[in-house]
């Protein structure tokens, strides 16, 4: 128990996750200190008080299913993150840029409006990215991120300012100068309800650029398999829309569309989908995005086997050797002999 409990401290301080399993009351240190503990149900409840997570039907398995479950619901929170600050920056900077455009001062959007956009987008969009289901090729792929990892990463802050950037200007473009394309008067009530129904599709074509958090190029991908509920979803919101423009004009402040008024507004809300893919092309400097689990491994790649941490008389050292890593402890030294232990693990 004792060296369970130094081994996960040396590599804890040597910039790795770790994990531990155990069921006595002498694997209590352990598994407090590990940064997530795995007992079984049939343990102590001394173990089970120190772990984080309980494995009700003792399978090692489900240690796996926790630990994808776990990172799916951290993407979940991200993807909702990513979209709803986008949607934020952009309502706020719309509202104030398009009410100081106008001669009188006045919102392009109603109140009804906005509490509609916060409708659509707080709650039915947080449903549809929270309901998607797990991958485990690409959750369990990954390394494992650092305890304080912050919820925000260099890529979510390149989609969410990049993409508040493309809204803001094409949504200015339309309330000033839209109008002439379309052959409307400008300000007026059919040109402003043009204006609302762009600008909601725009934010329910941009959570499918919410989907990814990780650069990838296709957002449709697994669309229809994992994310069904998410699709269901959509189709509500599409419904809403419709209906608030075409069938509630007193109350939304809208007047009912024609047909290329409907398609001029989707088509101008797809614009989201190509620049998304281009944004995520754009390379992310690794400096601001460092795995700092993958530098703990880098700096021991130099030598075959090195030194990584030392605790008292106990040293930690890391060898690589193919697809396996070794972890060599060293024990106690007793009448002079050290007594070395090792542990293999397979690489994630």
């Amino acid at each position: 128990p004792e060296d369970k409990q130094t081994l996960a401290q040396l590599l804890q301080e040597a910039g790795m996750v770790v994990a531990v399993t155990g069921d006595g009351t002498n694997d209590g240190p352990a598994l407090k200190m590990a940064d997530v503990g795995f007992s079984m149900n049939t343990g102590t409840d001394v173990a089970k008080s120190a772990s984080d997570i309980v494995l009700m039907d003792d399978n090692f398995v489900s240690v796996v299913k926790a630990a994808m479950w776990g990172r799916n619901v951290n993407d979940n929170i991200k993807k909702f993150l990513q979209f709803q600050v986008t949607v934020n920056i952009m309502g706020v900077l719309i509202t104030f840029l398009g009410a100081v455009s106008d001669q009188s001062n006045q919102s392009p959007l109603t109140p009804v409006q906005l509490l509609w956009l916060n409708l659509i987008m707080d709650t039915l969009a947080a449903l549809a990215l929270a309901t998607e289901q797990p991958v485990e090729e690409q959750l369990l792929s990954r390394q494992p991120e650092p305890p304080d990892a912050s919820l925000f990463t260099p890529r979510m802050w390149v989609n969410i300012i990049g993409h508040a950037l493309f809204q803001i200007p094409l949504l200015l473009w339309l309330l000033t100068s839209g109008h002439e394309l379309l052959g409307l008067e400008n300000r007026s009530l059919e040109h402003l309800t043009v204006y609302f129904n762009t600008l909601i599709l725009l934010q329910i074509w941009n959570q499918f650029n919410a989907r990814k958090l990780h650069g990838e190029t296709n957002v449709f991908e697994g669309f229809l398999e994992n994310s069904r509920p998410h699709a269901a979803i959509t189709l509500v919101m599409c419904a809403f829309q419709y209906i608030a423009v075409e069938h509630l004009g007193p109350f939304m402040g809208t007047t009912p569309l024609s047909l290329n008024e409907w398609l001029f507004c989707i088509g101008v809300g797809f614009l989201c989908i190509p620049y998304g893919f281009i944004l995520n092309q754009l390379p992310i400097l690794q400096f601001l995005e460092p795995n700092r689990f993958e530098a703990g491994l880098n700096n021991v790649a130099a030598a075959e086997t090195v030194p990584i941490a030392e605790s008292g008389d106990r040293t930690l050292q890391y060898r690589k050797d193919g697809a396996t890593a070794q972890v060599l402890q060293s024990q106690n030294r007793r009448n002079g002999q050290q007594i070395v232990k090792e542990t293999s693990k397979r690489k994630s």
